[in-house]
């Protein structure tokens, strides 16, 4: 069963290990591969070859071609923070809606059940999904700790701030909720040589509905 899937680069390494764990044959693109047009005609062919597609639409001028591209007969789910996008999606609107749910809240596991639901309602797979988790929008994270602090009090109770001064830090929720903190964690640990510091996440775009 071959997937393919055209989306944001910070999403691609989820679902491709998404599609791993699941035994899944998933072909990612990012859009910014396809500013090659090499590239962008290696991704329109292999979507003639998809059981299912995954986009995720930007602004950027890969999806005038994409978007006409795309075949009628095989199913499209689009998905975004923008609900005019959901328009390209051709599945029942109920399950655009549920992915979307999934990948906003984001991380590894909601993109894991995402694929998973996905597949059940369109290709009609039975896997297990669980419902979509709904990870906080804004907290502070330490590599240290076993999970992220919802609020400043709870931080610095765990954190224990010494007679020094205080850096504060701010990063992307993206790269907390996909786990992709490498460069997060190098910055704190070498910040904390000299002082304490305040690592915090939040939803860059802001969305007060959501409470973000």
């Amino acid at each position: 069963m071959k997937l393919v899937s055209i989306t944001w680069s910070s999403e691609l390494p989820l679902l491709l290990q998404a599609a791993r764990d699941l035994g899944l044959n998933l072909e990612a693109w990012s859009y910014t591969q396809l500013e090659d047009p090499l590239e962008l005609e290696r991704c329109l062919a292999s979507l003639k070859r998809s059981r299912m597609t995954l986009i995720h639409p930007s602004a950027d001028p890969c999806w005038d071609e994409i978007i006409p591209s795309l075949d009628p007969e095989i199913p499209v789910i689009s998905f975004s923070r923008d609900p005019s996008h959901w328009a390209v999606s051709s599945v029942p609107t109920e399950v655009t809606i549920m992915v979307n749910r999934y990948v906003l809240f984001g991380g590894p596991e909601n993109f894991k059940n995402m694929l998973k639901y996905a597949c059940n309602e369109v290709l009609g797979t039975v896997f297990d999904p669980k419902p979509p988790e709904e990870l906080i929008w804004q907290g502070l994270y330490h590599p240290k700790a076993k999970s992220a602090f919802s609020t400043l009090e709870e931080y610095i109770k765990w954190y224990g701030c010494k007679d020094r001064p205080c850096v504060g830090l701010i990063f992307s929720r993206t790269y907390w909720a996909n786990g992709d903190l490498e460069l997060v964690d190098a910055a704190i640990l070498d910040l904390e040589k000299e002082f304490d510091v305040l690592p915090a996440f939040c939803f860059g775009m802001g969305d007060a509905d959501l409470g973000a």
